[in-house]
């Protein structure tokens, strides 16, 4: 997984990349990442952001009334918790394509066979 933390500017103000278990199902994947990409936030002392996420299944999820009955109605739950103890969340859904930072950083993060963070 691969976060990118940016200002108001579009500047890198922090990176992550973060090994994580071998998921066989996608949107499962995706839900996680969104999960950890807030903690990600907190962690840092985010509280005003946005989060751009390539899959619009699990963006769609978060944005509406919660659903606890899908596959990853755990992760969905936990995000929604997680967005109550943040100033400002917003989650929005991005093409692939715009996303290549993140996706730069999940290739490191399976090629090193680590997690690792830049500031």
């Amino acid at each position: 997984m691969g976060i990118v933390a940016r200002n108001c500017m579009g500047e890198v103000l922090r990176a992550k990349s973060v090994m994580r278990p071998i998921m066989v199902d996608l949107k499962i994947a995706k839900a996680m990442e969104a999960l950890w990409a807030i903690l990600f936030c907190k962690e840092v002392g985010f509280f005003n952001v946005i989060i751009e996420e390539d899959a619009a299944q699990v963006v769609n999820e978060i944005n509406s009334p919660p659903s606890y009955l899908s596959n990853t109605g755990h992760f969905i739950e936990s995000i929604v918790k997680e967005i109550n103890r943040i100033r400002s969340v917003k989650f929005g859904h991005v093409h692939r394509e715009l996303n290549g930072a993140a996706h730069v950083l999940t290739k490191v993060a399976i090629e090193q066979k680590m997690n690792m963070e830049w500031l």
